[in-house]
């Protein structure tokens, strides 16, 4: 049974012939109300303390909670990302590597192809020069031929005229025998006879002349070699 600061002061005893001083028992009573209505007051007092610091500590573990839920998701996060970022540069460093190789590759068939092209072009530069040189020489021996035949026909043109009088011409063709003309028919059959002209200057190839001839071709052959390379 809870006794309430009312109930001590409603306490009633039963009076006796040797009992207490009537005063001075409610005056105690009156007391011991009080002072329970004060701790009753302070216990309610720290009740509603305790409820509220509960309530308090409750929202502080909610806060708690969540800075760690939030933690954790932000440490899940971060080593995601770290994951993903690793990945990531591996990816790149692999197709990096892969393209390296791919340029390198490329790089070395092209420089083949040109070491290929090189070789194509220095063969046909040494055949061509080759082919120039044959050619050279033969419009030098050609040359060498038309100077040796005009010489010659100046030496046997040379005497005939040499020999002849001045004012001297070839003497006519006879006319056939009994008199007669020629028939214009026999006159455009029969041969003309070019007139010998002065005779030309007899000029000798020397190996001098020939020897300049040759070093003058020499050197267009040598320039068109330096055009050629």
């Amino acid at each position: 049974m809870r006794i309430t600061p009312l109930d001590i002061k409603k306490q009633q005893f039963k009076r006796t012939v040797r009992g207490y001083d009537r005063d001075e028992v409610n005056t105690f009573l009156e007391m011991v109300a009080e002072e329970l209505e004060a701790l009753l007051h302070e216990r309610n007092r720290q009740s509603d303390e305790i409820i509220r610091l509960r309530t308090q500590l409750q929202d502080y573990q909610d806060v708690e909670h969540t800075l760690k839920h939030a933690l954790k998701s932000t440490q899940e996060t971060a080593l995601q990302s770290l994951e993903n970022s690793r990945r990531e540069a591996e990816m790149i460093v692999r197709d990096a590597e892969l393209e390296a190789e791919k340029i390198i590759r490329d790089a070395k068939v092209k420089l083949a192809e040109l070491k290929n092209e090189l070789m194509v072009v220095k063969a046909q530069k040494g055949s061509f020069a080759r082919r120039l040189r044959h050619l050279l020489e033969s419009q030098l021996e050609l040359i060498g031929v038309l100077e040796l035949d005009d010489l010659g026909f100046g030496e046997m043109d040379a005497p005939a005229t040499a020999n002849r009088p001045a004012g001297d011409t070839a003497p006519a063709k006879s006319a056939p025998a009994g008199g007669q003309p020629a028939s214009p028919e026999a006159a455009r059959r029969a041969p003309v006879r070019p007139v010998a002209g002065p005779a030309k200057e007899f000029r000798p190839v020397t190996e001098a002349a020939t020897a300049a001839t040759r070093t003058t071709i020499d050197k267009k052959e040598t320039r068109i070699s330096d055009f050629i390379t």
